[in-house]
Order: C-alpha cells, then sequence, then structure tokens
C-alpha cells in the first residue's frame, strides 16, 4: 500500500512539474516566433560541453528538467533497473548493474 502511495507522490510530482516546463516551452516558442527572422552564421561557431553528462543522458535526464523532476526520474530509473540486477541473462544483470552504480552518482549529485 504504502508504494502504490509513493509511485502516486511521484506521478504528482511529474506531472506538475511537467506542467512548468510547458509554460516555459510556451513563453520560449514566442521568443523564438519573434526571432525567426533572424539569421546566425554558424560556420566558426565552436562546440562547448553541454550542461550535462554522459550519464544524465543515459538514464534520461535533460536540460529543461528541475531538481524535483530530476530526483523523481532518478527514483523511477533506479526502481526499473533494480528489478533487473536478479535477471538470470548476465548481459540484462550486467547492464542493470551498470544502471545503479550510475544512478548512485546522480543521487549523490542531486540529493
Amino acid at each position: 500500500m504504502g508504494v502504490i502511495i509513493f509511485g502516486v507522490i511521484i506521478l504528482v510530482i511529474i506531472i506538475r512539474l511537467s506542467s512548468r516546463n510547458k509554460a516555459k516551452n510556451e513563453n520560449q516558442s514566442n521568443n523564438e516566433e519573434q526571432y525567426k527572422d533572424v539569421k546566425i552564421d554558424t560556420r566558426n561557431t565552436t562546440v562547448t560541453s553541454p550542461k550535462y553528462s554522459r550519464e544524465e543522458e543515459e538514464v534520461g535526464i535533460t536540460s529543461n528538467m528541475g531538481k524535483n523532476e530530476i530526483k523523481a526520474k532518478i527514483i523511477l530509473e533506479y526502481r526499473k533497473w533494480n528489478g533487473r540486477v536478479g535477471n538470470s541473462n548476465p548481459e540484462i544483470r550486467k547492464k542493470a548493474e551498470e544502471k545503479i552504480l550510475i544512478l548512485a552518482k546522480l543521487r549523490q549529485k542531486y540529493k
């Protein structure tokens, strides 16, 4: 029963955060419309490192997520991969163990 309640709470948090992100995206699309005729020369542009690491990308964390949404994503991914740690297929088990380690690192980063 407690697990169901916890899952519902996580779902509510994700929904609330995604509605905030939707409002941000609407504002961003208004700004994009305003500057749609601006031309940018990208031939000599250098690429900088992304805000998020490979590990964050691997578990589905994106730059438009807030801290609480990231925490919820880490919890959901942990549940998914923790269930696969005991799999009889060694490839799946190894992948699950790798994901659990990545999620533990990210959990420390976003606590």
